[in-house]
C-alpha cells in the first residue's frame, strides 16, 4: 500500500472517532485492526492471482507441449492403455529381452509430467507387478524426455552387433561354464532363416531381427509372452510374425513425436567392422522398413536372441549355423536373479 492511500485511510478513521473521549490506546487498536484487514485482503488477492495462474496458465502450457496423459486412456478393460501399448511395441521392435507391463503418468503442472514404465530388469526372472524395483521413470518436461530412474532398461546398446565375435572363438569359454548355467545370447546366422526353422523345445527364442533391404534400421520382433492382453507369438511362423511386426510398426508410426523422443537403432555389418548409432528423426526410415516387409511373403531373420542351458545351447549353435555370437547374460541356474 502506498503512502497516500495510508494517509487517506488514517484521516477517514480519525474523522469517524469522537475526538474528546477517545484515548490513544483505543486509536492504536482501531488502526491496527484496519491494517490487518488490509493485509488480509492483500494476501487473498495474491493467492487468488496464483490460483488463477495455476487454473489458466498451466492448462494452456499443457496444450502446447507433448501430453502423455492423453495416451493413458484404457484400451482393453482396465489393464492396458495406449501408452503401455506404444511402449510395449517399441520394446518389441528395438529391445531384446525387454517387456513393458504397464504405465503410469502424473501431471506435475505447467507442461511437466512424470511417466513410469513397469519394466523389470532383463533376465531376472519373476518380478512383483507395480513394485519399485520394476519402475523406469522419466520426467517429460515441455515435450522432452529426461531419465530419472532405470532408464537404461529402455535403451539398447547401439554397438550391440559390433560386440559380436566369431562363434569358434567364444566356444572354448562357453564350455568352461557349469552345465547348470542358463545362457542368454544373440546369434548371427550364416544365412537368413524363417522363424519356424529356429524353434527348439529346449531353447527359448526371445527376439529376432527382421530381414529387410530398405535401410539399416535394427528392427525386430519380440516372441516373449507375459500377459493376457498380449498375443502369444511363441511358435508363430514367418507369415504370422510378419503381420505382428507390421502391427507394431503401425503403432510406432502413429506417434512420430514419441518415436523421435526415443529414437530408432541402426547397424551396419556384424563384428568389429560394424557401425551403429541412433537416428533422432526416424519416421521416414521406419516407413521404408514397413513397406519393404509388407511386400514379403514371410519374415526371415539372420540375427536372433535366445536362451538355454549350456549343453542345449552349444548343440543349438551347431544346428542353426551360428557364425557370430554375443553373450548377453549368464545365470548360474534357472533360479538365479
Amino acid at each position: 500500500m502506498d503512502e497516500k492511500k495510508l494517509d487517506a485511510m488514517l484521516k477517514d478513521m480519525a474523522a469517524e472517532l469522537p475526538n474528546e473521549d477517545l484515548y490513544g490506546k483505543e486509536l492504536e487498536r482501531q488502526i491496527n485492526r484496519r491494517l490487518k484487514a488490509v493485509a488480509v485482503r492483500t494476501v487473498l488477492s495474491v493467492l487468488a492471482g496464483i490460483l488463477g495462474l495455476l487454473l489458466v496458465v498451466s492448462p494452456l502450457v499443457g496444450l502446447f507441449c507433448y501430453n502423455p496423459l492423453k495416451k493413458q486412456k484404457a484400451l482393453i478393460g482396465d489393464t492396458d492403455n495406449e501408452l503401455a501399448q506404444y511402449m510395449r511395441a517399441y520394446a518389441s521392435v528395438f529391445l531384446p529381452y525387454r517387456s513393458v507391463y504397464g504405465t503410469q503418468v502424473k501431471n506435475k503442472g505447467f507442461g511437466v509430467y512424470e511417466v513410469t514404465l513397469m519394466m523389470p530388469e532383463p533376465a531376472v526372472g519373476k518380478a512383483v507387478l507395480w513394485s519399485s524395483e520394476m519402475e523406469v521413470v522419466y520426467e517429460v518436461r515441455w515435450g522432452r524426455w529426461y531419465g530419472q530412474k532405470n532408464t537404461d532398461r529402455f535403451q539398447a546398446p547401439v554397438n550391440r552387433l559390433q560386440m559380436m565375435k566369431e562363434t569358434e572363438t567364444i566356444l572354448p569359454e562357453l564350455t568352461l561354464l557349469p552345465d547348470s548355467c542358463l545362457i542368454y545370447c544373440t546369434l548371427a546366422l550364416e544365412t537368413p532363416a524363417e522363424p519356424q526353422e529356429l524353434y527348439r523345445e529346449e531353447i527359448n527364442l526371445h527376439w529376432l531381427q527382421v530381414e529387410q533391404n530398405a535401410n539399416d534400421v535394427q528392427a525386430g520382433i519380440s516372441l516373449d509372452y507375459f500377459q493376457s492382453t498380449q498375443t502369444d507369438r511363441s511358435g508363430m511362423n514367418g507369415a504370422q510374425l510378419k503381420e505382428e511386426f507390421l502391427a507394431d510398426l503401425d503403432i510406432l508410426l502413429s506417434d512420430r513425436e514419441l518415436l523421435t523422443a526415443h529414437g530408432i537403432y541402426v547397424s551396419r555389418g556384424i563384428g568389429e567392422e560394424a557401425a551403429g548409432g541412433i537416428l533422432m528423426y526416424p519416421g521416414t526410415l521406419l516407413e521404408e522398413v514397413r513397406d519393404d516387409v509388407a511386400a514379403q511373403e514371410a519374415v526371415r531373420t539372420r540375427i536372433v536372441s535366445v536362451s538355454g542351458r549350456k549343453q542345449d545351447l552349444l548343440r543349438y549353435l551347431e544346428e542353426v549355423g551360428a557364425v557370430f555370437i554375443d553373450v548377453d547374460y549368464v545365470l548360474l541356474s534357472s533360479w538365479s536373479r
